[in-house]
């Protein structure tokens, strides 16, 4: 991990669109201004209909998840069903 993120809560997400994935991390001195960029990128995630799919999450200054800080858009299509090959004998 850089050394610029030590002792600090993160906020990292990736994001995957038509155009790519988009990965970045911000780091906070508190929980609560990680918590804050957490919502306010879920609440975006959520609105915006060009995420196909979006992983959202706080780590604490321990490099520890926040299991209330996290959440995952899927926006991607159901896969088609398989099919059972059809033999044309019977």
């Amino acid at each position: 991990m850089p050394e610029e993120y030590n002792g600090k809560f993160l906020f990292i997400s990736n994001v995957r669109t038509e155009s790519g994935l988009v990965p970045s991390t911000f780091a906070y001195d508190t929980e609560r201004e990680a918590e804050i960029k957490y919502h306010h990128e879920v609440e975006y995630g959520l609105q915006n209909a060009d995420i196909i799919l979006a992983h959202y999450m706080v780590v604490n200054e321990y490099g520890v998840r926040s299991a209330y800080l996290e959440k995952i858009i899927d926006n991607q299509p159901a896969p088609e069903p398989e099919t059972e090959p059809t033999n044309e004998n019977d």
